[in-house]
C-alpha cells in the first residue's frame, strides 16, 4: 500500500493527470493479500471502483501466481511487472501456458 501511495503521489504532484488509489483488503489482518487498484485520467475520476481490465499489473510476491489469477483480466497487450529474484528459467517454470 506505501508504495502504491507513493506512486500515487508522485503521479498526482509531478503531472496534469487526476490519480486515484483504491484499496482491497483481505480479510487477514497479518499476511493478507491486498489489491492496490491505482487510476491515472486526463479527466476528472468522480466515483470509486476496482479495476476490471487494467493496462498495466504489478506483482510484489511471485508465489501469488500459484494463487491467484493475476492476469485473468489484462487488457491485451498489457504489461506484466514481477517483482522477482528468480531465474528466467526458473519463472518459464512457474508460468502456465496460460500465463506465458
Amino acid at each position: 500500500v506505501s508504495a502504491s501511495k507513493t506512486i500515487i503521489k508522485l503521479i498526482g504532484d509531478n503531472s496534469s493527470k487526476y490519480v486515484q488509489g483504491y484499496f482491497q483488503y483481505d480479510s487477514k489482518k497479518s499476511g493478507g493479500v491486498t489489491v492496490s487498484h491505482l487510476r491515472f485520467s486526463d479527466n476528472k475520476i468522480r466515483s470509486e471502483y476496482y479495476c476490471q481490465n487494467p493496462k498495466l499489473v504489478v506483482l510484489t510476491k511471485d508465489s501469488y501466481i500459484k494463487e491467484f489469477e493475476i492476469l485473468s483480466n489484462i487488457k491485451e497487450n498489457g504489461i506484466f511487472l514481477i517483482n522477482t529474484i528468480k531465474t528466467d528459467e526458473e519463472l518459464n517454470k512457474l508460468f502456465t501456458t496460460k500465463i506465458k
